[in-house]
């Protein structure tokens, strides 16, 4: 028995009913391709409907790079740390508190290699670290030296291996001296 050296014809009786589907040239079912695998003939397809592809595709990318630069942009609200759990995992999170306690500092040659340290809000405590040259960066202009200073942070949410939440700081421009506001009567 020889095997059929030509593939049929006809379409699979799920597509639906087109002459588009069909290659102009040797006739056989090409489906949405723009050239026969066959017979590598162009499709008789309107060129717009190429042109068209491409505009999607297009709007597509430049949506998605719109949608990038906005996210990046945006400023996180502030929350409590009392609010910061396991469900905020991965989440972008801003604190304002009180360094509690001297840095943890592990050091590989000069520079500073983690960085680590406790802040409370009044509400909560939470860890926050620092690896890398933002800890270098860090340790080295003296923003961790006072115990007692207020911090505003910003940073990414992650659990540490005793399944508490902890913020990891990703660029030092993240940790900065908390603004203290005027909280008298009738101040917003």
């Amino acid at each position: 028995m020889t095997l059929p050296s030509r593939r049929p014809k006809h379409p699979p009786a799920d597509a639906p009913d087109s002459r588009d589907a069909f290659c102009p040239s040797c006739e056989r079912f090409i489906g949405p391709a723009d050239v026969c695998p066959y017979c590598d003939c162009d499709s008789a397809r309107s060129p717009w409907w190429r042109h068209l592809r491409m505009v999607a595709l297009c709007l597509a990318v430049g949506g998605l790079a719109l949608l990038h630069a906005a996210a990046q942009r945006q400023v996180p609200e502030r929350v409590e740390i009392r609010c910061v759990g396991p469900a905020m995992q991965y989440g972008w999170v801003r604190i304002e508190g009180t360094l509690v306690e001297r840095p943890l500092m592990r050091q590989e040659s000069e520079a500073a290699a983690y960085v680590a340290f406790w802040v409370d809000d009044g509400t909560g405590r939470i860890r926050v670290w620092a690896e890398g040259p933002v800890a270098a960066e860090l340790y080295r202009d003296g923003r961790l030296n006072r115990t007692g200073s207020r911090l505003d942070i910003t940073g990414m949410v992650g659990m540490g291996r005793d399944r508490r939440p902890r913020i990891q700081v990703l660029h030092d421009a993240h940790l900065a001296p908390a603004i203290t506001r005027d909280k008298s009567p009738g101040s917003p």
